[in-house]
Order: C-alpha cells, then sequence, then structure tokens
C-alpha cells in the first residue's frame, strides 16, 4: 500500500511541477507579446517633419543613446533607408554610426542591417 501511496503523490508532485512550469510558460509568452513602445525615429517622425536625411536621423539616435539607452535593429535600418543616392556625405554618416554603435553601444549588425547599410552606401 506504501508504494501506491508514494506513486499517487509523485504523481500529484508532478501535476504541480506542470502547472507551474505552465503558469512560467504564460507569463514569458505574455512578456514577448506585450506591445512594444513606439520607435525613437517613428515617434520624432510623427511629432514633427519627417526624417529626411541620414545626418537628421543619426542626430536623433545620438540624442536617445546618450541617455544610456540602445537603439533597435529597426532603427539602424530606417537610418539606413534614409540616405540618398549620389550623396557621399550620407556614407560617411552611415560609417561613422556604424563604427560609434560598434564603439560605444555593442551593437551588432544582423545580416538586414547590413545589407540595409550597403544598399544605403
Amino acid at each position: 500500500q506504501q508504494s501506491v501511496y508514494f506513486s499517487t503523490e509523485a504523481t500529484k508532485l508532478s501535476s504541480e511541477q506542470e502547472e507551474q512550469s505552465e503558469e512560467q510558460t504564460k507569463k514569458i509568452l505574455s512578456q514577448f507579446l506585450r506591445e512594444r513602445p513606439q520607435s525613437i525615429l517613428e515617434t520624432t517622425a510623427s511629432t514633427s517633419t519627417s526624417t529626411s536625411t541620414p545626418g537628421q536621423a543619426w542626430s536623433i539616435l545620438q540624442k536617445h543613446l546618450a541617455g544610456g539607452n540602445q537603439i533597435r535593429h529597426s532603427d539602424f535600418v530606417m537610418l539606413c533607408q534614409t540616405s540618398r543616392p549620389k550623396y557621399p556625405k550620407d556614407a560617411k554618416v552611415l560609417v561613422t554610426a556604424l563604427v560609434d554603435l560598434k564603439r560605444c553601444n555593442r551593437f551588432i549588425a544582423s545580416k538586414e542591417c547590413a545589407e540595409a547599410a550597403m544598399k544605403g552606401m
């Protein structure tokens, strides 16, 4: 009878552990599924005229970075997309941004970021 008692107790404990792990999984999913705050470039573009050059976008991002914040990969891609063809200064701004982000912000460019930077240059 004791072996039956221990096996039912073990079953109860394992079902409780499963419930706890399910609750933890739900908490983690709810954190990932919550709505992200709007990007810094999107907020400034909606409040004022849209950023038309990479220099203006980089200035906005530098002010955001000065507070110790990280930037999103999507912000960097937006920065690269603002560059204009046949403007070498825009390419220089992108190079400066890459160097500064690597040096001060531990920014690791993803494949998408690298493609956007090359396209922008």
